[in-house]
């Protein structure tokens, strides 16, 4: 997670250099994923493929490396080779308590209302399918809200 948000930080200019550089980074997070943690890796693509058989939601690049969930036109969360999986929280939309240990602050906003869910094997996959389905019933109650409201709510 950590490296992450160091990379987030130093090297954006990278992907408006190299444009196909998250991607690839990306690549090689889940080619060390597969490799040195396999039951972690198969409980996360487990996991993506239950977030994608949801309603309405379908998958798209993510523009900083990953995988992302797409809901009526708008991201629902994404995903890191390595099993970081970020979203918005909207107001209003409450973290079971089974996810508490797994759920941080956004590696790259953390004062924001992104929050960052760690894929591992104690992770209760139908906790996240709940609350990813909220978070995706609030947007059809109030309409999409901004990725940039999320961050400016932070400053």
């Amino acid at each position: 997670m950590q490296l992450l948000g160091f990379l987030a930080r130093y090297f954006a200019w990278v992907q408006r250099v190299f444009p196909w550089a998250p991607a690839a980074f990306d690549a090689i997070l889940m080619l060390w994923a597969l490799a040195v943690t396999p039951r972690r890796f198969a409980v996360q693509e487990r996991l993506w493929n239950q977030i994608l058989d949801l309603t309405g939601v379908s998958e798209a690049s993510h523009r900083y490396g990953g995988r992302e969930a797409v809901f009526q036109g708008r991201e629902l969360c994404h995903i890191h080779g390595n099993g970081v999986l970020d979203f918005i929280l909207p107001k209003g939309v409450d973290i079971p308590a089974t996810l508490n240990t797994h759920i941080h602050p956004h590696h790259v906003y953390p004062n924001s209302r992104w929050r960052t869910l760690v894929v591992d094997r104690t992770l209760d996959t139908l906790a996240v399918l709940t609350l990813l389905s909220a978070i995706r019933e609030q947007r059809c109650i109030q309409g999409s809200f901004a990725d940039s409201d999320a961050i400016g709510d932070a400053v």
